[in-house]
């Protein structure tokens, strides 16, 4: 269990997003044209002569490490250190042109025995990030237990030595970070037993079926971090002033905490380069796999980040809900293979109750402060979604439309506020759709901030509001300058007994694409009678020249609508040409 879940923490923070810049091809791209004072960080991790001595998708054999950095030097590219990086932002000294971060997570041997040789030879610099727990012999009675690596377990034979730490110290070509004291596993996060970064997560006690709250989660993030400080400081006589996240997972607490123990400057795992805009405690970083070629270096480094159109369904998570955990896991398991099978990347999860189909929230599927909850189920079916059917996962909750007992404006909004932050601290989701008007400037500024809210909560999360179709010119404008995506609800109004006419649909996304990013972030949210309607209205939007689209609401449990009806009209991977 702890093998298999040790894996897909590792593959899912991360990997995705590289497969995801690297659809498509290309072929080998001329030196890039970056703006200044932008540098990109290579995360490696094992270095091997053979990667079958340990097959797994983050070993590198030596002969491509020695390759990629040939090739970083034959085409310019300068192998900076983390000093430079701060200069350019403190001190305003000019960075080098396609500068780049060497970066190495783990502490594993192999560092030192076959990556430390290649970076003396080319002069590289390079950054280590070290596992506390890692580094020590396993106690008899320690709750540490011997670390998973991919589906293998490790010794203390297999991380660098004392002696092997103060050579590359020694050396003025490595740095040492702290990837914390035994942050780097899966801790139970919720009733079902999900394990999920330890370094954000709150803690699951099924004893008493209660979560750690902020003061111990924060209390435990800071014992690991200033007991890992401390041992980095004795093993090399300095302390780290940079945490590499494991998994690339942190929040503000984390960053809050770090930069108190002198550790400002952190690394994730998040895709791309680091424009001057770039905060130094996020750093992004490329993720290096065993298959990485030349070629694919060059495509992440040259060519810019695309997103791809969004194919989006919105599920209410309350239709898996049984008294049988084996039923409502069977359930969860039928949502996992509907969402392949639609060929979806994006869920618009639905993170309250409605049982009256009024809109408003009677409940909350998460632990909160203020409602009912309905069932803790959203933080589980949020995981299995991302990691399982690999969809982007957006929590959707209200704008205002919660049953709060106050009717008091003031108090209404600041009790919102905590019920975002509290989905925010019990769940793991890469988006955020806001629903219900926002009429006024009052509301349109409370929306953002709550989305602003949950950003410093997570790297690069992506926002989202919902507009009728009705809405006026100026709300949709107004919607797209401040969020990533604006959801439009073409209601089922016209003709047709009732739907919208291709006519009308395509007169709706001509005006769509007269607006500033109009058709590039709006997504065109379509409800659902029945299949063979759906699918034409998906058609009608596609060829009128929408990027985005999607429906509501998906049923799994009365498999409406049918997969084959609009799987075909839908699915990124039946329009590649889409990409």
């Amino acid at each position: 269990m702890r093998a298999a879940t040790h894996r897909v923490l590792r593959m899912t923070c991360g990997a995705m997003a590289l497969s995801a810049a690297l659809a498509g091809g290309g072929a080998q791209a001329e030196p890039a044209d970056w703006p200044a004072d932008t540098f990109a960080v290579l995360c490696y991790h094992e270095i091997r002569d053979d990667a079958k001595q340990r097959p797994d998708s983050y070993t590198l054999e030596s002969a491509k490490l020695a390759l990629q950095f040939a090739w970083l030097r034959g085409q310019g590219y300068h192998v900076i250190t983390l000093d430079e990086v701060i200069a350019a932002r403190r001190d305003h000294k000019p960075l080098p042109s396609t500068a780049i971060v060497l970066s190495f997570d783990d502490g594993l041997e192999s560092v030192y025995s076959r990556a430390f040789p290649l970076l003396r030879a080319f002069h590289y610099p390079a950054v280590v990030g070290l596992v506390g727990s890692w580094l020590e012999e396993p106690e008899q009675g320690s709750t540490h237990e011997a670390p998973r690596y991919g589906d293998t377990t490790l010794s203390r034979a297999d991380f660098l030595k004392a002696g092997e730490i103060g050579e590359m110290q020694h050396s003025g070509l490595i740095e040492f970070a702290s990837h914390t004291f035994a942050l780097h596993e899966g801790i139970v996060a919720n009733p079902q037993g999900n394990l999920e970064p330890a370094a954000v997560a709150r803690a699951y006690d099924p004893s008493g079926a209660s979560y750690e709250d902020e003061a111990h989660y924060a209390g435990r993030v800071r014992t690991d971090l200033a007991q890992n400080s401390d041992n980095i400081a004795a093993l090399t006589g300095t302390r780290p002033r940079l945490v590499i996240w494991p998994y690339g997972e942190h929040n503000h607490t984390t960053d809050r905490i770090s930069a108190e123990l002198g550790m400002p400057y952190g690394m994730s795992l998040n895709l791309g380069l680091n424009t001057p805009e770039v905060p130094l405690a996020r750093m992004r970083r490329v993720l290096i796999t065993n298959d990485f070629t030349t070629a694919d270096l060059a495509r992440v480094l040259h060519e810019p980040m695309r997103r791809l159109p969004i194919r989006a369904v919105q599920v209410d998570p309350g239709l898996l809900v049984d008294a049988d955990p084996k039923r409502e896991e069977s359930n969860l398991s039928k949502l996992l293979d509907r969402i392949k099978s639609l060929g979806v990347n994006a869920v618009y999860l639905q993170a309250f109750a409605d049982p009256g189909g009024t809109g408003r929230a009677a409940a909350l599927y998460f632990p909160n402060r203020h409602l009912p909850m309905k069932a803790d189920i959203f933080n589980r079916v949020a995981w299995q979604l991302h990691t399982r059917a690999l969809v982007d996962v957006y929590a959707w909750l209200p704008l205002m439309s919660f049953d709060l007992p106050t009717a008091d404006d003031a108090e209404a909004k600041g009790a919102i506020a905590d019920i975002y932050a509290d989905l925010s601290a019990s769940a793991a989701f890469q988006g955020l759709l806001i629903s219900g008007d926002a009429p006024d400037a009052d509301l349109r500024k409370f929306s953002i901030d709550l989305a602003q809210q949950l950003r410093a909560d997570r790297d690069y999360l992506l926002t989202a509001r919902t507009l009728s179709a009705e809405a006026p010119r100026e709300a949709h404008i107004d919607a797209l300058q401040s969020f990533d995506y604006v959801a439009v609800i073409v209601a089922p109004q016209g003709e047709h007994n009732g739907r919208k006419s291709n006519h009308w649909l395509k007169d709706f996304v001509g005006n769509v694409a007269t607006l500033p990013r109009g058709l590039e972030k709006t997504v065109f949210e379509l409800p659902v009678v029945d299949g063979a309607a759906l699918a034409a209205e998906i058609s009608a939007l596609r060829h009128a020249g929408a990027r985005n689209i999607g429906y509501f609401p998906d049923d799994v449990m009365r498999l409406r609508p049918a997969v084959d009806a609009v799987r075909p009209v839908l699915s990124l991977r039946s329009f590649p040409g889409d990409y």
